[in-house]
């Protein structure tokens, strides 16, 4: 055989083998990062965070998450993810913004119920025939939001400010709806108090 023909094989040969390596080594990236997709997704299950308790300090609680969270994480993509996620502000803004990330990141559609549970207010109903203690919110008939006796506006800095958080941080809250308030009046109310990392809400109403 000529040598310009070997020459050609050769190099043809080695081309293929170039784009072969370099076609798996993007498969074994994405995969990569799907995998961590779903680790993130996991990690935010009820079930790894049974022994965190409701009543502590909402920093300290961030902190575990940001350890628990990142011991999972394999790939720079979704350590710097995580850090991103710091520099948001709102609690419901959490989910979206993680969900539009991971998707650029991967390229797939990432649905988390687990991540937008983790991240969301827990509220449940009571009597206040039974509840013995004062509530920190009384929703009024006339749609005041009251705090010690004087109405507050639904932002985030007169709630932080009226509710003493700096001096007194909490994860847990009461409020009681007077006779005839509808059910309503608490979406503005969730909305404002998101940011503040307060994550179960008891609401006591004599209905």
């Amino acid at each position: 055989m000529p040598l310009f023909p070997r020459i050609i094989s050769f190099t043809c040969i080695f081309t293929f083998l170039l784009l072969s390596g370099c076609t798996q080594s993007e498969t074994s990236r994405k995969q990569s990062l799907i995998l961590d997709a779903n680790a993130f997704c996991d990690i935010h299950e009820a079930k790894h965070w049974k022994d965190i308790s409701p009543d502590m300090p909402i920093a300290e609680f961030n902190e575990i998450v940001n350890e628990r969270v990142l011991k999972v994480l394999k790939t720079n993509e979704f350590n710097n993810l995580l850090e991103d996620m710091k520099s948001v502000g709102f609690y419901r803004q959490m989910y979206p913004t993680a969900k539009a990330k991971i998707e650029n990141i991967t390229g797939e559609t990432w649905d988390c119920p687990a991540y937008k549970e983790f991240y969301s207010l827990k509220t449940s109903r009571e009597s206040t025939v039974s509840h013995e203690n004062e509530p920190d919110i009384i929703i009024t008939k006339e749609g005041k939001y009251l705090i010690q006796n004087k109405a507050v506006k639904l932002t985030a800095d007169s709630l932080k400010a009226a509710l003493q958080i700096d001096e007194k941080p909490r994860t847990k809250l009461i409020i009681k709806l007077e006779t005839g308030v509808s059910d309503e009046l608490l979406g503005p109310l969730f909305q404002a108090l998101s940011p503040l990392g307060i994550e179960n809400v008891s609401v006591l109403s004599d209905e």
